[in-house]
């Protein structure tokens, strides 16, 4: 996911059961006085980001913001992986 926002390059993410936070994993020092898991996700708007598997509540707010930024179509979510290759191009 950080690598995605870090580079243009790279034109979406797909997450695999993430964690709801990074008090769950994966442990970046101070990360949390900046933000959190599901807000970094909203910062990938308006590029595509796929949530597969278990979702946590937390990433409505990922919903949301993408919402309100009008690209709330650039969101999907799956079941399983096998699902996503209908969609990923």
């Amino acid at each position: 996911l950080y690598a995605a926002l870090l580079t243009e390059d790279v034109t979406g993410a797909i997450l695999h059961d993430p964690p709801a936070s990074h008090e769950e994993g994966p442990l970046f020092l101070g990360i949390l006085r900046r933000l959190d898991l599901p807000q970094a996700g909203g910062l990938l708007a308006p590029r595509p980001l796929v949530l597969v598997g278990k979702i946590p509540e937390a990433y409505s707010w990922t919903r949301n913001l993408y919402n309100r930024l009008g690209c709330a179509k650039a969101v999907h979510t799956f079941e399983k992986l096998p699902e996503v290759l209908g969609v990923v191009t």
